[in-house]
């Protein structure tokens, strides 16, 4: 049985701190201009461009370090509940993607430079960090220098990390602090000198890994429920493996004190109805890797025209020869590196095998695809909100990083023995581990990124920030810049850009719920009174919206025209953005005080069946048999009475129809198999009203009705 690994004894030196200091902070500057280039040509554009080669999330993350500053240091407030997102309710950001500790080393930043440079510097300073996080760790574990800055480069470099600059994801960018973790976890559970202090730096770390994403978090527990196993299996007494433990437990009991004021709001968030975190095992299914991304071709093949294509799971070919080549010489020592790498591949295969990236992937491909061990964790509370497994790779590239430096160190040797005994010759002590390092950053290295302008349109910077109003960003994808705007002018949003879904009570409120997606009802003609949208000028004055703006991604087409005409009675612009796409548009503000039935909103929920044209002007609708919604909205600050009619009747037999508002019983009237006017008298509350048409038997009864009606 193989005994425990301990670290790499060193020889008793002097300390000589500047020299320390000289040596760590090259290696660290090494990284960070391998980082500019990695980002190239960001850093030229510092102050006026970020990189955003993929969807919009970039963004949303610019918000998230801006609202670090916001919020703590101007508002000396709980950065995990905002008012500025999901007006008026404001929303509660735990599971947002925040990276409060990114945001906070920022701050200073933001304040001498700019939202701009100061976010355009994490990812150049968080890079280089990697690297260097990622070097400490290797030349702990192999005892070499050289391994470990190629450790450090096959971590930080990977396409999984470039992926995650091009998506401008921030917190998935900030992958430095995950390494040290690993390095002083790693030192508790060898028992090094200090073992106390390792703990608590150990247990620090985890929380700061837990605050970045709790996908490393979830990465880390994984990593160290391995390593636990692997201690107890190397273990040869029951009084070392009790030790073990002891440490193990410490150290995360720890860890938990320290981080429950956030983990239980966040698992508690949960349950309150706020938050839809839990993801379909297709969406994760999705976003997993597949077989033959592992194998390339990558980023850096596209200078021999082989590279389109290449997935982020993709390992390289350097990288895995010289992981191998590592790992055969050493399999003794160093294969619990390997079983990492098995065990954190798998996860990130997903809930399914596929042998190809399909981005066309249906539900039928999914049920008949391989079943995999990740299915399992996905049926799990809490991780269950994890939706990307192929971020798993995360820690492939660091046990990668470390075989393959472990190879190069192994080549060193193997070729220093031509020397018969001699010091091994200058090419081979530096051109070895220049030469891998070299190929591996053509690998993985883009050769240029796509840059995209943050300038602000010059109406954000008109606005008061003090005003007590709301603005409505059109149409609800263009949130995500309109977040970044946020930043200049500070006026709350409606809706927001979050990492998952959010019960939002403004998804039901007709009128905005058009505005926000710039869609009209499909017919003309309905159950109920369509032209009841008009009243849309109230629902923007109760809840204090006072403009509602629309960008270039919904380019002002005849459809359009016809949703602003049809909610606020003007398509006309107020603000024009010169040059520039943006729209601005202002609702009328001379409206009745008095509110009564005509001013109020109506649309239909769920449980109805496809409309029946009985006449041009005459339309029926057949409940399914349970629940069948209205929604009413009522701009008055008060409640108000109202009769709700329709002609109704019953299907197959007579019945009873009760009427019940937002799950309280209000009345119940007679039905027959024939058409006859039913009506119901009901005091509608301030804002929105969910009414829902129920059989009074319980039954699957059906009702089909005619126009309905609401008078004061």
């Amino acid at each position: 049985m193989e005994v425990r690994e301990k670290s790499p004894e060193l020889k008793t030196v002097p300390l000589r701190i500047p020299g320390l200091i000289q040596n760590h902070l090259t290696v660290y500057l090494c990284y960070l201009v391998g980082a500019v280039g990695f980002t190239w040509p960001l850093m030229p554009n510092l102050s006026g461009k970020v990189i955003s080669a993929v969807g919009g999330d970039v963004w949303q993350h610019m918000w998230h370090i801006w609202w670090a500053r916001y919020s703590i240091f101007e508002q000396f407030s709980n950065p995990y509940y905002t008012y500025k997102l999901y007006h008026p309710t404001g929303v509660n950001l735990f599971f947002q993607t925040l990276n409060l500790p990114t945001g906070i080393m920022s701050t200073p930043l933001q304040y001498l430079f700019g939202l701009t440079a100061a976010f355009n510097l994490a990812i150049l300073l968080g890079v280089a960090l990697a690297g260097y996080t990622a070097y400490l760790l290797g030349r702990y574990v192999t005892g070499s220098a050289v391994a470990g800055l190629v450790a450090g480069t096959v971590y930080t470099f990977s396409p999984l990390e470039s992926t995650n600059i091009n998506q401008g994801q921030l917190e998935q960018i900030t992958i430095g602090w995950f390494p040290l973790f690993i390095l002083f976890f790693l030192k508790v559970m060898r028992r090094d000198p200090r073992p106390r202090l390792n703990l608590v730096i150990a247990a620090l770390l985890l929380v700061l890994v837990s605050l970045v994403t709790w996908y490393q978090a979830l990465f880390a527990w994984g990593f160290c429920g391995l390593y636990l196993l692997y201690n107890l299996v190397i273990d040869k007494s029951w009084r070392e493996r009790g030790k073990t433990l002891g440490w193990f437990v410490a150290m995360f009991g720890l860890y938990a004190l320290l981080i429950s004021p956030i983990l239980i709001p966040t698992v508690l968030s949960t349950r309150d109805g706020l938050n839809a975190p839990e993801q379909t095992l297709l969406t994760v299914a999705y976003n997993s890797s597949a077989l033959k991304g592992f194998v390339g071709p990558g980023p850096g093949w596209n200078v021999f025209g082989a590279g389109s294509g290449f997935k982020e799971n993709y390992l390289g070919y350097v990288a895995l020869a010289l992981g191998i080549f590592g790992l055969v010489g050493n399999f003794r020592k160093y294969w619990f590196w390997a079983v990492v790498i098995g065990f954190f591949i798998i996860l990130s295969l997903g809930p399914a095998l596929q042998i190809s990236y399909n981005p066309n992937l249906t539900q039928t491909d999914f049920d008949q695809s391989l079943p995999l061990p990740a299915r399992l964790l996905y049926s799990l509370p809490i991780v269950n909100i994890s939706r990307v497994p192929v971020r798993f790779l995360l820690v492939v590239m660091l046990a990668l990083g470390i075989l393959a430096g472990l190879g190069v160190a192994r080549l060193q040797t193997w070729l220093s023995k031509v020397g018969r005994g001699n010091p091994a010759p200058t090419y081979i002590k530096f051109g070895v581990p220049v030469l891998a390092i070299g190929l591996i950053l053509l690998e993985f290295f883009p050769f240029g990124r796509t840059l995209e302008s943050t300038s602000v349109p010059a109406f954000y910077n008109q606005l008061d920030k003090n005003g007590g109003y709301a603005i409505l960003e059109m149409p609800d994808k263009s949130v995500s810049r309109g977040m970044y705007y946020q930043t200049i002018h500070q006026v709350p949003l409606i809706a927001g850009y979050t990492s998952r879904p959010v019960a939002y009570k403004l998804d039901d409120v007709p009128g905005i719920r058009q505005l926000r997606f710039l869609r009209l009802p499909a017919y003309q003609y309905d159950i109920i009174d369509l032209n009841t949208l008009a009243n849309t000028p109230y629902v923007l004055r109760y809840y204090n919206i006072r403009y509602l703006i629309l960008h270039e991604s919904a380019l002002k087409t005849e459809p359009i025209n016809r949703v602003l005409r049809a909610t606020i009675g003007t398509d006309q612009a107020c603000f024009v953005d010169q040059p520039g796409d943006t729209q601005v548009y202002c609702p009328p503000i001379n409206l009745e005080n008095k509110i009564t039935a005509t001013q109020m909103l109506l649309s239909l929920g769920d449980g109805w069946l496809d409309r029946k044209v009985i006449s041009q002007t005459e339309i029926q609708r057949t409940t399914t048999g349970n629940d069948s919604q209205l929604v009413i909205f009522n701009p008055a600050k008060e409640a108000i009475s109202v009769e709700i009619s329709a002609p109704v009747q019953s299907v197959e037999q007579a019945a009873n129809l009760q009427l019940w508002l937002d799950n309280k019983f209000v009345s119940e009237t007679k039905t027959t198999t024939q058409m006859q006017p039913v009506r119901f008298t009901l005091t509608v509350q301030s804002g929105l009203n969910v009414l829902s048409f129920r059989p009074a038997s319980g039954k699957n009864q059906q009702f089909t009705f005619g126009l309905i009606k609401i008078e004061s």
